[in-house]
């Protein structure tokens, strides 16, 4: 098979030392995990100890490796070591007890190896290893204990071949990246000849004819010398010189051309990929954005299984039970200061007409409010203790109405 998934030196080579091919990996990973995730639970303490117990074991640079070896390499895995003597037996994770994990190892594909595939297509598990086998030494590890990401989608034909693998995401982009590298010194060469001398001399022909090359040469030696030491040249007066210069209108398209469709073949926007504003008229960039968060909200989708079964497991680590933390990715999109400004000014006049309309009360507002770093005072207990009080006033004045009325 041609596969360059095959060839993990030629894959590592063009990550490590490739600055197209690193960044091809690295934009949609970073820009999934960059703000990380919103951790929720009731006691804070816990959270606290949790949140320091996910920093100890690097779980947020660990899941970053994996996603981007598995890119790079067509998978990777992030193998689980616990206290536990062996490794080839099922990992129950509602029976690890606290302190029992030792710790959490990334490894790509080339370092572990599929010793076993699931062929029962009505698995959960079809194509997929039974039990890996650490490259450098170790006995089997079965699949409970590895959580193992795929490179990019594959045809069961391909997965076979690689023994239960994804391909590497350069599969499709290898040549795009290589042509890509090139173009900005094919325009630098082509740029150095912007400039061709043309020497007519009296006798040249004549002078090649009877074997003069290397007087000729000394000749055309002397003129270049004069050219750049007086930024003149001086000639014979039968002979001429004349300096074309080259049109390089288009170069900055064609190497721009190049580019754009390494940004193709990897779904990230060319502003993105290259950091650089959108230009032209009545152009944000914001519509190719948009797209592009769909496949990074995708990146974040793979990654959720990894994220469930290594906070399962760090709960169960640092306090011997599930605590149902909770988590959810940070939103892709944040506005500006300015739309943040708009937006508000917009919902603040909304519940102005609505207070005057009498659809809503000072309290439904101020509930909303609470959420709002900018109203530090407005919290839920104030509000509560707001609108107790507003009943307690509103059941007085009622039956100071009733009580009017009878008599």
């Amino acid at each position: 098979a041609n596969l360059k998934s095959y060839h993990r030196q030629q894959l590592n080579d063009l990550y490590s030392t490739n600055w197209i091919a690193s960044k091809a990996v690295n934009i949609p990973v970073d820009d999934a995990l960059k703000d990380g995730v919103s951790l929720s639970l009731e006691d804070t303490k816990q959270l606290e100890i949790f949140e320091n117990g996910l920093k100890a074991f690097k779980v947020e640079e660990k899941i970053t490796n994996l996603a981007k070896w598995s890119k790079v390499f067509g998978g990777a895995v992030i193998v689980i070591v616990t206290n536990e003597d062996t490794m080839d037996t099922p990992l129950i994770i509602d029976n690890l007890k606290q302190g029992q994990l030792k710790n959490l190892v990334v490894l790509d594909k080339f370092d572990i190896t599929s010793v076993e595939l699931e062929r029962d297509p009505l698995s959960q598990n079809y194509l997929k290893p039974i039990y890996y086998q650490i490259a450098k030494g170790g006995g089997n590890v079965h699949y409970s204990r590895v959580i193992h990401l795929d490179g990019e989608t594959t045809t069961n034909y391909n997965r076979e071949l690689m023994n239960g693998w994804g391909l590497s995401v350069y599969e499709k982009g290898w040549t795009s990246i290589l042509n890509a590298t090139v173009s900005p010194d094919l325009l630098s060469n082509i740029l150095l000849q912007s400039n061709q001398d043309v020497y007519k001399i009296a006798g040249l022909n004549d002078a090649l004819t009877n074997g003069a090359d290397e007087l000729v040469l000394k000749r055309l030696q002397s003129i270049q010398e004069s050219k750049s030491i007086f930024n003149g040249i001086a000639l014979d007066k039968e002979d001429d010189y004349i300096n074309i210069a080259k049109n390089f209108s288009g170069l900055e398209s064609i190497n721009k051309a190049f580019f754009e469709i390494v940004c193709g073949a990897f779904d990230i926007p060319y502003s993105r990929f290259m950091g650089i504003a959108s230009t032209g008229l009545n152009v944000t960039g914001e519509g190719d954005l948009s797209n592009y968060y769909d496949k990074v909200e995708a990146e974040r989708t793979k990654l959720l299984p990894a994220y469930e079964t290594i906070y399962k497991l760090m709960q169960y680590h640092l306090f011997g039970k599930n605590l149902n933390i909770t988590f959810e990715f940070k939103p892709l999109w944040q506005m500006s200061g300015l739309e943040t400004a708009q937006l508000n000014k917009a919902n603040a006049e909304v519940d102005n007409l609505y207070l005057n309309m009498g659809v809503v009360n000072e309290l439904d507002i101020k509930s909303r409010l609470v959420q709002d770093d900018r109203y530090p005072t407005i919290t839920a207990e104030s509000v509560e203790a707001e609108r107790l009080l507003y009943e307690e006033m509103e059941t007085l004045t009622n039956e100071e109405t009733e009580n009017n009325i009878i008599a």
